[in-house]
């Protein structure tokens, strides 16, 4: 994909790291310019970690542009951030992505967005409806309806504990990551966005989580929301992931101005 070089001058990585609540280290990827007014902070998904297995960095030099700099983080627990996965919930993922807002508030951001694939959209969405320092919002793959979603990947639990089915075997969570999940209601959170501009990009052939949740987020978050469903894309946008940078830069240039 061709990439305007002005675009990417001012911008270089800067390897960082803020603590959360818990006084654990988050490892974060920081695509830093000078005479920063602004930030995109990404969400990486359940499991996931911030670079994306590379397209995320990839996406963040796409999307630069002059005066705002892109965070990448790892959640606690996941990628190179201490902390146990085991221990994952949505709230604690909310709270880890307020700390990364005071991370570039603190750095010079008076401005912020935020970006989130899948269970990261729906740690973001949850977090800006309570946190008006997110301007604008994008969810991609994201699951409104959490609880379903994992209730399906279930295969044991105990009262301690429960198995999900993964890609690459099981995975082990304490049982609060259920419970947690089930007092949170996401659709009533989108609808606290409005009316900052809400985009939503879906894959129509996502295997993981049904486009009518997309639909969802939408009409929850309604006139303020915009909705792009990707033809043959599925849940890690194989194919169609440049059409989603592109709505992307669009959508920031209008957001942020």
């Amino acid at each position: 994909m061709h990439r305007s070089h002005s675009r990417q001058q001012d911008h270089a990585w800067q390897t960082v790291s803020f603590s959360n609540s818990q006084g654990r280290r988050l490892a974060g990827l920081f695509y830093a310019c000078s005479d920063m007014d602004s930030a995109l902070i990404v969400c990486h998904g359940f499991s996931g970690s911030k670079e994306g297995g590379g397209r995320a960095l990839r996406m963040a030099e796409y999307l630069a542009r002059p005066g705002m700099g892109i965070l990448l983080f790892d959640f606690s627990g996941n990628g190179e951030s201490e902390g146990a996965f085991a221990e994952t919930t949505l709230s604690g993922q909310m709270e880890d992505l307020s700390f990364a807002a005071d991370w570039c508030r603190a750095r010079g951001a008076r401005r912020l967005a935020g970006m989130g694939r899948s269970f990261g959209g729906t740690t973001l969405l949850c977090q800006a409806a309570l946190d008006g320092r997110f301007e604008a919002v994008s969810t991609w793959a994201t699951p409104v309806y959490p609880l379903q979603l994992f209730r399906g990947f279930l295969r044991e639990e105990s009262k301690n504990r429960i198995i999900l089915a993964g890609e690459d075997g099981t995975i082990e969570l304490k049982r609060k990551f259920m419970d947690d999940l089930a007092e949170h209601d996401v659709a009533a959170c989108a609808a606290g966005i409005p009316p900052r501009p809400l985009l939503i990009v879906h894959g129509e052939r996502d295997e993981i989580v049904p486009p009518r949740e997309a639909e969802a987020i939408r009409e929850a978050a309604a006139s303020s929301s915009r909705l792009h469903l990707i033809p043959e894309a599925d849940h890690r946008f194989s194919t169609g992931v440049e059409t989603v940078w592109e709505l992307c830069r669009q959508w920031l240039e209008e957001s942020l101005g």
